[in-house]
């Protein structure tokens, strides 16, 4: 593939328990020939409820 390539990654909270972490979107680009990773980043909002392990 020749050029640079842009990932949009957009996070909705539907799978956690509400307010525990806002809806986020964010873009990447990975410049032509570009190998490796991005970091997503979601910033969660601390709470005092006492809750199970979740996953996105």
């Amino acid at each position: 593939m020749q050029g640079d390539v842009v990932v949009d990654v957009s996070f909705v909270n539907t799978t956690t328990e509400p307010g525990d972490f806002n809806s986020a979107t964010q873009s990447f680009t990975f410049s032509n020939g570009e190998k490796g990773t991005k970091e997503v980043v979601i910033a969660t909002i601390d709470d005092e409820t006492l809750e199970l392990d979740e996953t996105l």
